[in-house]
């Protein structure tokens, strides 16, 4: 099968009013500059049924979802919490459930994509017992001097990866904003391209490197290091 190949995807939204959804879908798409890519994206959110939002914990709620699967490649199931309701959070013995479904799913050659909140710690709110048989799970965090007014800006860091080596593996900032039209951009940079821009106004501020360090949550030693490569590449005032 051709990797380019469009696939059917399947998005089951738990908690998003479908007008939200719906805006947000579109922006997407306008930036991916692809009608087509809307073509083979179905919807199952609360505003659109008529019946409570399958259980994803239940024998039932999972049926529920395969009957909406005729070629579907790909699950993405938005969000756990709200999706599998069904035992505790906190106790491995509760996910099992999903896991087992999820690897069934596996077997008839569909992916799943689960997205989870996460605790106040940063890392995933719940048990850990969810990544056992994961190929791959991503973090996504805010930078340090992000702002709400940015709408789109996050780092994304790969916390484990099967199928990814070197490069491939590396972290990276995203961001979706409009351009000089008014049209959605996404925009791709390496983590420390970010952190080097960054650093460069706080450094031609006069900010001492403690303070750097400080500001962008990084270790002295890394904020001394990119100082000293932006002196190299005369970036600094």
């Amino acid at each position: 099968m051709e990797r380019t190949k469009p696939r059917g995807v399947l998005l089951v939204d738990g908690e998003l009013p479908a007008r939200v959804l719906r805006d947000r879908i579109c922006v997407v798409a306008e930036a991916a500059q692809s009608k087509a890519s809307l073509e083979r994206l179905r919807l199952i959110t609360p505003d659109l049924q008529s019946a409570p939002m399958p259980d994803l914990a239940t024998p039932e709620g999972q049926t529920r979802i395969e009957d909406c699967l005729d070629d579907v490649a790909l699950v993405i199931l938005d969000n756990l919490s709200a999706l599998c309701r069904s035992g505790k959070e906190n106790e491995g013995e509760g996910w099992l459930p999903v896991q087992e479904w999820a690897l069934r799913l596996r077997q008839r050659g569909i992916a799943v994509l689960f997205v989870h909140h996460a605790g106040k710690g940063g890392a995933q709110r719940g048990t850990s017992r969810r990544e056992d048989v994961l190929d791959l799970v991503l973090a996504l965090r805010r930078p340090t001097d992000y702002s709400p007014t940015e709408g789109l800006r996050c780092e994304l860091h790969f916390e484990k990866c099967r199928s990814l080596i070197g490069e491939a593996a590396k972290p990276f900032e995203v961001k979706l904003q409009p351009d000089s039209t008014g049209t959605p951009v996404w925009t791709i940079r390496p983590i420390e391209d970010a952190l080097l821009s960054r650093a460069a106004e706080l450094f031609n501020d006069h900010v001492t490197v403690r303070d750097v360090a400080e500001d962008l949550g990084i270790s002295k030693s890394t904020a001394q290091r990119l100082k000293e490569k932006l002196k190299r590449t005369a970036q600094l005032g």
